[in-house]
This record gives structure tokens, sequence and C-alpha cells, in this order.
């Protein structure tokens, strides 16, 4: 209950809230997206170094996947 109280209070911006439940399924965007993609994407989520992983259990996955779903 503490934790979600902080959430709910910080000053996310609606593109920094959206990037937090996005980056951890985000992989290295060089070696997957063209500049003019990574470009279009906030740049919280531009340009991600070649040792990013992506998050691998599919629980938390699927966790971060509804909560993006909830808050589209």
């Amino acid at each position: 209950l503490e934790s979600h109280e902080q959430l709910i209070h910080q000053n996310f911006s609606d593109d920094e809230f959206i990037c937090s439940l996005i980056l951890p399924l985000a992989g290295p965007t060089a070696d997957e997206l063209t500049e003019k993609e990574n470009e279009e994407l906030p740049l919280d989520l531009q340009y991600l170094p070649s040792n990013k992983q992506r998050e691998t259990d599919r629980d938390i996955q699927q966790i971060l996947l509804e909560a993006i779903l909830l808050v589209c």
C-alpha cells in the first residue's frame, strides 16, 4: 500500500510513467530500429545500449503488459 501511494504521488509525466513500464521490456534499440524509428521514441527509450537486457521473467512481463493496457 505504501509503495502504491508513492507511485500515485510521484510527479511523473505521462511519457515518463509509460516509459518506466516499457523500459524493462525493451531491448537494445540500435540493433532493431532504424535511426528514424529511434528518434520517434520518447527520449528514455532512444538508443538503448547494446548490453540492455529485456526482462526474462514471463510473470513480470505479463504484469508490465497488463499495466500498460490499463494505463492506455
